[in-house]
C-alpha cells in the first residue's frame, strides 16, 4: 500500500508573501498619491491666499494715496508734501515702498486733476521661491461736500417731531423763485422718521488761513466786510451790531474761538454777496441771518473743536449751507415749524421743533467739494 505525499507548505507561504507585498505596495502608492494631493491642495491654497494678500496690499496703497490727497474738506488740488514728491510725472512717497505685515506696496498718483492712482501690492509665496504682485488703477472724482438736505450721524428727537424733505434748485427757474425755495416748485416731498436719517463719513474742516485782516471799524453799528478776516479768540456781536457783506463781494471770517450773536444782532448779505464763517471754538450762537434766500451766500463751517451750533433767530426760516460734522445742532427759539433751505451736515441734530429741509441741488453741482474719492477701480 502506497501513502500519498502532502504538498510542500513553502509554496503557500511564498504566495502569501507575494500577496502581502503587492497589497503593501498598493497601499504605499495610494498613500503617496494622497500625500501628493494634500500637498498640491496646500500649495494651491497658499498661493490663493498670497494672491488675495497681494490685492490687500495694493488696496492699502490706494488708501494711503487717498489720505494724502484729502487732508481736509474743500480740497481740490493735487499736490505733494508729507513725504510725497513729483518724480517722472507721478507723485510718490519716500520711501517708494511701504512694508506691512504680510507684504508691501508701491503707490503713485498722476498730477492731473482729478488724479489717477496706481498701486502695486506684493506678497511672498509661502515657499519663498517667488513674489506675487497685483496692480490696480483707481480713477477719482472731486465729490461734492453737500449731497442731501440734512446729514446727521445722530438724531435726538424726544418729542418725535416729524421731518419733511424735498429738493429744489436755486439756479433753475423751473424749480425756484429767483433762487429761493418755493413749495410749488419743489422736486419731491416726503415725510420721514428722523431716526432713519444717516450720515456718511465727512472730512474735517482745516483752518482756512493763518493770518488775515483785522475787523474794520464799525460805521454806526455795522462791520462791512470784503476779504479774509482773522479773529484770534472769541467774537461777540452785541445787540444791534451787524455784519454786512455788499453785493458782488465775498468775505471769509475765521474765528479761532467762540462766535456769539446777541438777540438783536444781525448778519446781512446783499444779493450776489457771499459770507463764509469758520469757527474753531466750541460754541457758535447765530441769530438773525438776512441773505435773500440763497444758501450759497451764507456758509458756516465748524472746525473739529466746534461741537455746539445754535440758531436762535426768531424768523423760522433759514437759507444756508452749514457744515459742522462734529457739532450738535439746534434751532431752539420755539416749537414752530422751521424751514431750512440748503444743506446741513452735523454730528447730532437736536430736534426741539418740527423741521422742513429743502435741499438745494445747486450745492451738489457748484458748491464746495469734499475732496477726491474713487470713481472706478480696475486691476491691470
Amino acid at each position: 500500500m502506497k501513502t500519498a505525499l502532502l504538498p510542500k507548505p513553502r509554496r503557500r507561504q511564498g504566495s502569501s508573501l507575494l500577496v502581502t507585498l503587492l497589497v503593501t505596495l498598493l497601499l504605499g502608492v495610494t498613500l503617496a498619491s494622497y500625500l501628493m494631493l494634500v500637498r498640491s491642495e496646500h500649495v494651491l491654497t497658499a498661493r490663493s491666499q498670497a494672491w488675495h494678500q497681494a490685492l490687500v496690499m495694493a488696496e492699502a496703497g490706494v488708501e494711503e494715496a487717498l489720505a494724502q490727497l484729502n487732508p481736509g474738506a474743500f480740497n481740490s488740488e493735487v499736490a505733494g508734501g508729507n513725504g510725497w514728491s513729483l518724480y517722472n510725472g507721478f507723485y510718490q512717497p519716500d520711501p517708494a515702498e511701504r512694508s506691512l505685515i504680510g507684504g508691501r506696496y508701491a503707490v503713485v498718483y498722476t498730477q492731473e486733476t482729478p488724479p489717477t492712482i496706481y498701486s502695486t501690492g506684493y506678497t511672498a509665496f509661502p515657499s519663498g521661491a517667488a513674489t506675487l504682485s497685483r496692480v490696480v488703477r483707481v480713477t477719482t472724482t472731486n465729490a461734492p461736500l453737500y449731497i442731501a438736505g440734512v446729514s446727521a450721524a445722530q438724531i435726538t428727537n424726544p418729542a418725535n417731531y416729524p421731518v419733511y424733505l424735498d429738493t429744489y434748485d436755486s439756479e433753475d427757474p423751473d424749480y425756484s423763485d429767483n433762487g429761493a425755495y418755493s413749495p410749488a416748485k419743489a422736486k419731491s416731498a416726503t415725510q420721514t422718521n428722523a431716526a432713519a436719517l444717516g450720515q456718511t463719513e465727512y472730512p474735517d474742516v482745516l483752518p482756512p488761513f493763518a493770518t488775515g485782516l483785522t475787523l474794520p471799524s464799525r460805521v454806526g453799528n455795522t462791520y462791512t466786510l470784503s476779504g479774509s478776516y482773522f479773529v484770534n479768540g472769541n467774537l461777540s456781536l452785541p445787540n444791534y451790531d451787524k455784519i454786512y457783506v455788499p453785493a458782488h463781494r465775498t468775505a471769509d471770517l475765521y474765528v479761532t474761538g467762540d462766535f456769539f450773536m446777541a438777540t438783536e444782532a444781525e448778519i446781512e448779505i446783499a444779493e450776489t454777496g457771499i459770507l463764509r464763517i469758520f469757527v474753531g471754538g466750541r460754541t457758535a450762537v447765530i441769530d438773525y441771518v438776512n441773505n435773500h434766500g440763497t444758501p450759497q451766500s451764507f456758509q458756516y463751517y465748524g472746525l473739529p473743536g466746534n461741537t455746539n451750533v445754535t440758531f436762535a433767530q426768531i424768523t423760522p426760516t433759514l437759507a444756508a449751507s452749514v457744515y459742522a460734522p462734529n457739532a450738535n445742532f439746534v434751532a431752539n427759539y420755539n416749537a414752530d415749524l422751521f424751514d431750512f433751505s440748503g444743506s446741513l451736515v452735523v454730528q447730532n441734530l437736536i430736534l426741539t421743533r418740527p423741521f422742513k429741509f429743502h435741499f438745494d441741488e445747486s450745492l451738489a453741482r457748484n458748491g464746495p467739494k469734499r475732496g477726491f474719492v474713487a470713481s472706478s477701480w480696475q486691476e491691470l
